[in-house]
């Protein structure tokens, strides 16, 4: 019996595989736990919004004054934007389209607080219409 690290003997009557095996070793996948991948982040097009939103529309009801969805209107959204082609990113899943529906009630909410605000302007074609222009006036680098 041979000796191992820590004075503890070596019970098993197997001999230790050659260096060469060894290299082998290590390249050969050890069985174990797997784990998926994490999968591509979904990408979101205008239709793709679009289309979510008026899948929430034909859920309105179920959401109440708040529009809190609950998780079975998110997997029909997940199941009518399946349909459509997807262009890039990952697959739009029913948490997608929940963090999608709430980025866009915050972005709608931003909105909101700038029109009722004295003094801001916001247009649906043009956003808060800031510029460099607008915040500094006319800028011209020197030597123009």
């Amino acid at each position: 019996m041979a000796k191992t690290r820590g004075g503890a003997r070596n019970t098993s009557s197997q001999a230790q595989p050659p260096v060469e095996d060894l290299a082998l070793t290590a390249t050969t996948a050890i069985p174990g736990p797997t784990h998926p991948a994490p999968s591509e982040a979904a990408s979101w097009s205008t239709s793709d919004e679009k289309k979510l939103i008026d899948v929430l529309i034909e859920h309105k009801a179920a959401a109440g004054d708040g529009c809190s969805f609950k998780a079975a209107t998110f997997t029909a959204a997940e199941v009518a934007l399946a349909a459509l082609p997807l262009a890039k990113g990952g697959p739009k899943t029913a948490a997608s389209c929940s963090n999608k529906w709430n980025a866009l009630r915050r972005t709608f909410r931003v909105i909101q607080a700038i029109k009722s605000k004295s003094g801001w302007s916001w247009s649906d074609d043009h956003g808060a219409s800031i510029s460099l222009h607008s915040i500094f006036g006319i800028f011209q680098p020197h030597g123009e």
